[in-house]
């Protein structure tokens, strides 16, 4: 009987071994948390911890180790693609968002809030300076797609996209902390 064999059988016995197992999994947990750099931490180990405990309770007949290690390490690594499906998903909702305050300004029928937004592009147009600067406002101003302004200003279609990105970004960060 294996050393794994003999823990599942000690862990169904006693809750406190788990801890042992969750020792011999650590640098595996451990690198999925790392995989999923987006989402909190905390959460992700904890998930992944649920997941390892989840798998134990699921063993019923085990003959090797090897049985009992590739049955815990699909378990870990079918929770990590759960995690991160969700988290692509929440990702993608949030550039969606954000793709949308572009349209804000032209799509407000009242006035009023037409000039708080007109404000606030103000306001983080105005962080940025020189040619940065310049992009933005052909961007949000003449509505120039990346290839246009990197044509008229001589200057690479990667650049313009990088500064778009960027101000994708301050607007998300300055809707957040509004």
């Amino acid at each position: 009987m294996g050393e794994f064999v003999s823990l599942i059988q000690a862990i169904k016995n006693d809750k406190e071994k788990f801890e042992e197992l969750l020792i011999k999994m650590e640098p595996l947990i451990n690198k999925y948390v790392r995989l999923l750099y987006k989402e909190d931490k905390e959460d992700v180990y904890g998930e992944l911890v649920l997941a390892l405990w989840e798998s134990v309770l699921k063993i019923s007949y085990c003959e090797n180790d090897g049985q009992i290690i590739n049955f815990i390490c699909r378990a870990l690594k079918n929770r990590y693609y759960e995690l991160y499906r969700n988290s692509k998903k929440r990702c993608e909702h949030e550039i969606n968002s954000t793709d949308d305050i572009y349209f804000v300004k032209e799509s407000s029928k009242d006035l009023t809030d037409a000039l708080i937004i007109s404000e606030d592009l103000y306001k983080i147009i105005n962080t940025y300076k020189g040619q940065k600067k310049k992009i933005i406002v052909m961007m949000l101003a003449l509505n120039l797609s990346d290839s246009e302004i990197a044509e008229r200003l001589k200057l690479s279609r990667q650049y313009i996209n990088r500064i778009r990105k960027n101000l994708k970004n301050d607007l998300k960060n300055y809707m957040i902390n509004m």
